[in-house]
């Protein structure tokens, strides 16, 4: 089995899109010490899903193979609906569109739809619903993140994801260095490039699992991390 955290975050992440608070920064968050976490922390795949910026995973393409690393084509992109993980596109989506025309997008550059910490601040909730007892899609997305700090192991999302058929995706969605590795997505030892973990997360054959670490030691640590530090100046 390969291990993958697929909700990274670095210094180009456009934080300012998603939030008000000053003091979230990234600065520790380099492309080199991002990939020599994601190897420390035996990772063979990784993806840097930056606030509305794809930016810094075409620039840790060139870094990766230093790492012996795989660099899946990330971005997360803020809807008017929720936060929506697109995996495997080659530009920049609009932020602030809703959640359908996000995905259609998405879905004409050959990429996924994930929604990204579901049931959460945040998050893109209202994407299926019940109707005479029987679950019915109301967004054409591909998979589900059903491990991540936010939500810790979401069984609402798992239970999803098995209703809808979806791809069961993990990750950190790691703000600090500490956090990388937090929650996985687990693949086939076959993948052997990001075509081949695409391919895996299109078939839904992936499956979410907790990495490593304390939810509640990585989210006081982000706090120190991405704003003592920076309040302090170290």
């Amino acid at each position: 089995m390969k291990f993958a955290d697929l909700h990274i975050h670095s210094v180009y992440s456009k934080e300012k899109s998603v939030s008000k608070f000053p003091l979230w920064k990234l600065k520790r968050m380099t492309l080199e010490a991002i990939l020599k976490m994601a190897k420390k922390r035996n990772l063979s795949a990784i993806a840097i899903s930056d606030h509305d910026n794809i930016e810094a995973s075409f620039k840790a393409e060139e870094l990766a193979k230093k790492y012996d690393l795989i660099i899946i084509p990330a971005v997360e992109i803020s809807t008017k609906d929720g936060h929506i993980l697109a995996y495997g596109i080659k530009k920049n989506i609009q932020a602030k569109m809703n959640a359908q025309k996000t995905i259609e997008e998405i879905h004409q550059q050959g990429g996924l739809a994930v929604a990204a910490h579901p049931f959460s601040y945040q998050g893109l909730s209202a994407f299926y619903k019940l109707k005479k007892r029987k679950a019915v899609s109301l967004l054409p997305i591909d998979g589900i993140e059903v491990v991540s700090c936010v939500t810790g192991v979401s069984q609402r999302a798992k239970k999803t994801a098995r209703i809808l058929n979806l791809a069961e995706i993990g990750g950190s969605d790691a703000h600090c260095l500490s956090a990388i590795g937090y929650g996985v997505t687990v693949f086939p030892d076959s993948c052997l490039s990001a075509k081949d973990y695409l391919e895996i997360i299109r078939q839904r054959k992936t499956f979410a699992a907790i990495g490593r670490g304390a939810r509640f030691w990585i989210w006081l640590r982000t706090l120190f991390d991405s704003r003592l530090r920076y309040l302090l100046g170290i």
